[in-house]
C-alpha cells in the first residue's frame, strides 16, 4: 500500500491539525489559572464552603443538586459538574480551574468546526475561533470557578448548534440530530438560562449560513412561518425552563432592589451594547465589577447611531453575505437577558462574562464579511496574527487579576475606589492574611459608601457572619459603623449577636437595646436580649423582656434553658455555629444533666452539616452521658453509637448500637429497639446516621 506524502496527509487532515493547535494554544494561554485560588465572589457559596459540591458525589448530594438554589441560581448540571471535580481531583481549587480551562479550549475547537462548516473558509474560521478563545473578555468566564456557567452552557450550546446543523442539512433522516439539539438545549438551560434565546439563533442560522431562507420579505413569507413552527420543541423548552428560572430569581430576591423604571433602563441599553463592542475591539479597563451605568443624552445618540450604522451595513450585504446579518443579530439577541433591562445581583448591564456566547455571533459576522484572500494575502495574515497576539498578550495581563480575592478586588478598587463590595471583600482578604490595619481602612470605606446609599447591606453581611459564628469578623467589619448615629437596627442587632457569641455581654446588651429602640417589634432581637441578660446574671431583666414577647411558642421563659426551642430552630435554619455556642453554655451551667448532654450529642452527631467543634463537643458530651447513665441506658448508648459513626469508627458503632438494642429490648422499649435496628443497618453500610 502506497503512503501519502507528508504534505498530502497534512492537507487531508488539516482541519484536525488546526483544531488540535487551537486546543493546545488555548490550554497553554489559560494554564496559569489552574494554580489560582478561590475568590470571594460566589466561589464560597458554589464550591469553597459548599460541602455538597466540593466533596464529590454522594446519594445526598445528587438529590440536593436537583432542588438546590444557590445565590439565587437553580443550575442542577452545574452543581453536578462541580461534584465530578470534587470526586476526581479533591476539594482544592486547581481541579475546578482545570475543568474550566479544558471546557473553554473545547469550546474554541467546536466554534472552529462550526465556522468551517457554515462558511467553508478554513483559515478565516481558524483565526476567528482563536481570536474568540484568546480574547481577554473570556478571562472572567474561564478563571472564575463560579462562572463555569458560561463555559459549560457554551459547550451544550455549541454541541446543539452542531447537531442542528447536521440535522437540517441531511434531510429527513437527520431529524434525530434535531432532537439531539433539543436535548443539548435542555442540558444547557440546566446550567445557565441565557440559552432561552437559542430558538432565535436557530432562525438566524436558517436565514444565514444554512441558507434555508433568505433575508427578503418574500422568503420570510414563504419559509419563515414553517421554519418558526419547526422550532416548537426549542421554544417550549426555553419557555418552560426559563419560567422556572425567572420564578427562582424572583423568589430568591435576585432582581435588583434598586432597579430604576423601565424607561430609564431602555435608555441605557444602546450605551451598554456600545460598551461590549468597544471592549471587543479594544479591551481596556476590564474588571469583574463596573460602575452603575448613567444616562447621557450624547452617549445615547452616539451609541444608537453606531448600532444603526452597523445594522444598516449588515442589512446592505444580506443577500450575498447573509451570515453577516445573522451573526450581528445573534450578538444583539443573545445579550438581551443581560444587557441591562433586568438588573440581577451585581449586574446592571455590564459584565465581561456576558459576552461569552454573543461574541461567537460577532465572529460569524466577521468571517462572512472578510473578502476572499487574493491580493494582499500577506497583509491579511499579518493583520490576523497581530490581532491574535494582541489578544493573547492582553489575556496574559488580565489573568493574574484572578489569582485570589486580594488581586481581584484590588483591581476593582483601581477602577472604583469607593465600591462597597470590593472594599468589603478586599478587607476580608486582608484580615485573613493578618493585615488587620489595612483591612480596617477598607471596612471604613465600605461603611461610608453603604451609609450613604444602602446601610442595610453592611448590617446584613455582619449579621450573616454572626450567625456563622464569625463574631470577630463581624465586629471588625462593624467597627466603623456600630457607634455611628446612622447605624440601623440590623447593624446594632448584628453587633449585639456578635458580642453575645464572643462573650462580651455588656456590649451585647447595649447593642440589642439600641436595635429594639429603633425597631421594637422585632421579636428575634428581643430573644437575643433575653439570653444576654440571663447569661450576664440579670435574670429579672431577662424575664421582664421575655414578658414582652408576643409570639413565643414555648413554655413561659423562666431560665436560659427555656430558650432552647429558639436556638434549635436557629440550628435547623443553618446558623449552627451560633446556636451551638448557646448549647455549649447551657452545658457549662448544667454539666451533669444527662438529657441535655444526650440530646446535644445526638443533634450534632446526626447532622451532616454540624461544625467540627460541635462534633468534638458531641463526643465529649456523649462520653459524659455514658459515664453518668451507665451502659444499660439504651438511649444514651444509641447516641454514643451515632457519635462513633459520625467520626468514622463504624465497627465500634455497630457494637455499641447492638448493645443499645439489647438494652432497649431488655427494658421493653420495642419502638426504640426497632429504630436502633434501622441505624445498625446504616452503620453496617459504613454510613453515619443522618436526620
Amino acid at each position: 500500500m502506497s503512503r501519502l506524502p507528508i504534505s498530502a496527509w497534512c492537507q487531508r487532515h488539516l482541519n484536525g491539525l488546526l483544531a488540535g493547535a487551537l486546543f493546545v494554544a488555548t490550554l497553554a494561554l489559560f494554564a496559569p489559572a489552574i494554580g489560582y485560588d478561590f475568590v470571594g465572589l460566589d466561589d464560597e457559596a458554589y464550591v469553597a464552603e459548599n460541602p455538597m459540591t466540593r466533596n464529590g458525589f454522594t446519594r445526598e448530594s445528587w438529590a440536593w443538586a436537583w432542588t438546590a438554589v444557590v445565590v439565587g441560581h437553580w443550575a442542577p448540571l452545574l452543581w453536578l459538574s462541580y461534584m465530578v471535580d470534587g470526586t476526581l481531583f479533591g476539594p482544592e481549587p486547581w481541579g475546578f480551574h482545570l475543568t474550566n480551562v479544558l471546557l473553554h479550549a473545547l469550546n474554541g475547537v467546536l466554534l472552529f468546526a462550526l465556522l468551517c462548516r457554515w462558511t467553508d473558509r478554513r483559515w478565516a474560521a481558524f483565526w476567528a475561533a482563536l481570536l474568540w478563545a484568546a480574547h481577554p473578555l473570556r478571562v472572567e468566564s474561564v478563571a472564575w470557578i463560579a462562572e463555569r456557567k458560561d463555559v459549560f452552557s457554551g459547550l451544550f450550546f455549541l454541541l446543539g448548534l452542531q447537531a442542528y446543523t447536521r440535522g437540517v442539512t441531511s434531510g429527513r433522516p437527520g431529524r434525530r440530530w434535531v432532537w439531539a439539539a433539543v436535548a443539548f438545549l435542555g442540558a444547557g438551560l440546566l446550567v445557565k438560562p441565557v440559552l432561552v434565546t437559542v430558538p432565535v439563533v436557530l432562525l438566524l442560522l436558517d436565514a444565514g449560513p444554512l441558507r434555508r431562507m433568505e433575508w427578503t420579505c418574500t422568503s420570510f413569507r414563504k419559509e419563515g412561518g414553517r421554519l418558526a413552527c419547526e422550532k416548537w420543541p426549542f421554544v417550549l423548552l426555553a419557555l418552560g425552563l426559563g419560567a422556572v428560572v425567572w420564578r427562582t430569581n424572583v423568589t430568591a430576591g435576585l432582581l435588583h432592589a434598586h432597579m430604576p423604571g423601565w424607561g430609564e433602563r431602555l435608555r441605557l441599553i444602546p450605551g451598554n451594547y456600545l460598551v461590549y463592542l468597544q471592549q471587543t475591539v479594544w479591551p481596556a479597563g476590564l474588571s469583574v465589577l463596573y460602575p452603575r451605568p448613567e444616562f447621557h443624552a450624547v452617549r445615547l445618540v452616539v451609541a444608537a447611531m453606531i448600532l444603526l450604522g452597523l445594522s444598516a451595513a449588515a442589512w446592505q450585504v444580506r443577500l450575498h453575505r447573509p451570515g453577516v446579518l445573522s451573526g450581528w443579530v445573534w450578538f444583539l439577541v443573545m445579550l438581551v437577558p443581560s444587557i441591562g433591562f433586568f438588573w440581577m445581583g451585581t449586574t446592571e448591564g455590564a459584565g465581561d462574562r456576558f459576552s461569552y456566547l454573543p461574541a461567537m455571533g460577532l465572529m460569524l459576522a466577521v468571517v462572512c464579511a472578510l473578502p476572499r484572500f487574493g491580493r494582499g494575502r500577506c497583509l491579511w495574515i499579518v493583520a490576523g496574527s497581530v490581532s491574535v497576539l494582541g489578544a493573547g498578550v492582553a489575556t496574559l495581563r488580565q489573568l493574574p487579576i484572578w489569582q485570589h480575592s486580594g488581586t481581584l478586588f484590588g483591581r476593582v478598587l483601581e477602577v472604583m475606589p469607593d465600591h462597597f463590595q470590593a472594599n468589603l471583600n478586599r478587607g476580608i482578604w486582608l484580615a485573613e492574611a493578618g493585615r488587620a490595619a489595612e483591612a480596617q481602612e477598607h471596612y471604613r470605606r465600605a461603611w461610608e459608601v453603604s451609609a450613604r446609599n444602602r446601610p442595610e447591606v453592611m448590617g446584613k453581611a455582619a449579621y450573616d457572619w454572626a450567625l456563622a459564628g464569625q463574631a470577630s469578623r463581624a465586629l471588625d467589619l462593624l467597627a466603623p459603623a456600630r457607634y455611628d448615629v446612622r447605624a440601623t437596627p440590623l447593624i446594632h442587632a448584628a453587633a449585639g449577636m456578635a458580642c453575645l457569641h464572643a462573650g462580651h455581654l455588656p456590649d451585647a446588651i447595649w447593642h440589642l437595646n439600641q436595635a429594639l429602640a429603633l425597631e421594637p417589634g422585632t421579636e428575634e432581637y428581643r430573644v437575643e436580649l433575653v439570653r444576654a441578660c440571663f447569661e450576664s446574671g440579670a435574670e429579672d431583666k431577662a424575664r421582664e423582656h421575655a414578658a414582652r414577647l408576643m409570639t413565643w411558642p414555648g413554655r413561659p421563659i423562666r431560665t436560659a434553658d427555656d430558650l432552647y426551642p429558639f436556638y434549635l430552630q436557629r440550628w435547623r435554619d443553618g446558623a449552627r455555629p451560633y446556636a451551638w455556642e448557646y448549647f455549649r453554655r447551657l452545658i457549662e451551667a448544667q454539666p451533669d444533666c444527662i438529657p441535655l448532654l444526650n440530646n446535644l450529642a445526638w443533634l450534632a452527631a446526626t447532622d451532616g452539616d454540624a461544625p467540627p467543634d460541635a462534633l468534638a463537643d458531641a463526643e465529649e458530651y456523649a462520653r459524659r452521658a455514658v459515664g453518668l447513665a451507665g451502659e444499660q441506658n439504651a438511649a444514651v448508648q444509641d447516641t454514643w453509637a451515632a457519635v462513633l459513626a459520625a467520626r468514622g469508627d463504624f465497627d465500634a458503632a455497630v457494637k455499641t448500637a447492638a448493645r443499645a438494642r439489647h438494652a432497649a429490648e431488655a427494658q421493653g422499649q420495642a419502638q426504640l429497639a426497632r429504630r436502633i435496628d434501622a441505624r445498625l443497618a446504616t452503620y453496617h453500610r459504613q454510613q453515619p446516621w443522618r436526620e
